[in-house]
């Protein structure tokens, strides 16, 4: 008996043990901190900060601390320029290299004006010599900006842009000739499910930070992923200050949309950001089967939450939560509509990476 119950704690802690190892090795975010000092020295507060990766268009700014520290989270993984600059010292620029979970500390020290510079260009900058995938990297600047990218139907119509992805008039998406097999994941955490407008509610493109799109030579951690994987980094609140924000639009077909934003963090230890949306049509929604359009009306509701907690300096837990729902009605024919049938396509879609 005693052999037994020894037997059950130890599978129980194998178990336990290598759900925490794969969950630390699937986030793909890092941590970028460091001082800003002087010549002598003395510590710089007030320091503007810059890290950005020039191809992808992710861009942050902060300023240092009264003890000249600064730091950036939620940093997804790539090869990142950090610059430094202060009134009456030389402006510095060094390479940031995110490629794991343990943060990057850079201690930067300025030079006085007048001093030799020197300016070295970061070929990994531009080019990601440690990833033998093919893959398009796609930063939240791209996605403010795309017209039409909404909480409803934005994100497919972002994918169908990339070479190799296709776009049929419903939303479901191609690669490779392949409409099916490859998972969407978000913060490292693999959707076994499809997730398009036929089958489920889209993703909401204002809580995507930033999403790498892999065509090719797809590594093998994603297993069964045969057309391609899209790879999602959720907003993150803990290094933004409280705010929110609320949209409300109409459209043609007799469709509407409500969504709000709320964001922020508390003393940069614990952060949040939440996007709610809802969408709906009560005329058109697909192609009729009837060119009289019978039974095409139903919504879509769509809620993200993310929250990050920072216990110290090199800890951090992270909790997203997702659920989208769909219920809108497949089309009738006009026999189908004469008998009064009222079918339903209902979705709903919880995540808890």
């Amino acid at each position: 008996m005693q052999k037994d119950t020894q037997r059950v704690i130890l599978l129980v802690g194998v178990i336990l043990l290598s759900l925490f190892s794969d969950a630390q090795a699937q986030v793909q975010i890092g941590t970028v901190r460091g001082t800003v000092v002087d010549p002598s020295g003395a510590v710089l507060p007030g320091a503007r900060v810059t890290l950005d990766q020039p191809i992808t268009g992710f861009s942050r700014l902060t300023t240092t601390d009264q003890l000249g520290e600064f730091v950036f989270n939620n940093v997804p993984f790539a090869s990142h320029r950090l610059r430094v600059e202060v009134a009456g010292f030389q402006s510095f620029e060094k390479a940031a290299y995110v490629r794991s979970n343990i943060p990057v500390v850079l201690d930067v020290k300025l030079s006085l004006p007048g001093a030799p510079e020197i300016v070295t260009v970061e070929a990994e900058l531009l080019l990601e010599k440690k990833s033998p995938s093919t893959e398009t990297s796609l930063d939240e600047s791209l996605l403010q900006r795309w017209p039409g990218a909404r909480p409803s139907a934005g994100l497919q119509e972002i994918i169908g842009t990339v070479g190799g992805w296709a776009r049929e008039d419903n939303g479901l998406l191609h690669a490779r000739g392949v409409d099916d097999r490859f998972p969407f994941v978000i913060d490292g955490i693999p959707l076994s499910d499809r997730i398009d407008t036929l089958f489920a509610g889209s993703i909401d493109t204002d809580m995507i930070q930033s999403m790498q799109v892999i065509n090719g030579h797809i590594p093998v951690e994603y297993g069964y992923a045969s057309g391609g994987v899209i790879s999602i980094l959720p907003k993150s609140g803990i290094d933004m200050p409280l705010g929110g924000s609320f949209t409300l639009g109409a459209g043609n077909f007799r469709t509407g949309e409500v969504s709000y934003t709320l964001r922020g963090n508390v003393k940069r230890k614990f952060g949040f950001y939440i996007t709610n949306s809802l969408s709906g049509s009560l005329q058109r929604y697909l192609d009729p089967i009837d060119p009289r359009n019978f039974n095409t009306r139903g919504g879509a509701l769509r809620l993200n939450v993310r929250i990050d907690w920072h216990p110290t300096a090199n800890d951090i837990l992270i909790a997203n939560v997702s659920v989208n729902g769909t219920d809108f009605r497949v089309t009738n024919t006009f026999e189908q509509e004469l008998e009064g049938q009222r079918r339903l396509r209902l979705r709903i879609e919880p995540v808890c990476p």
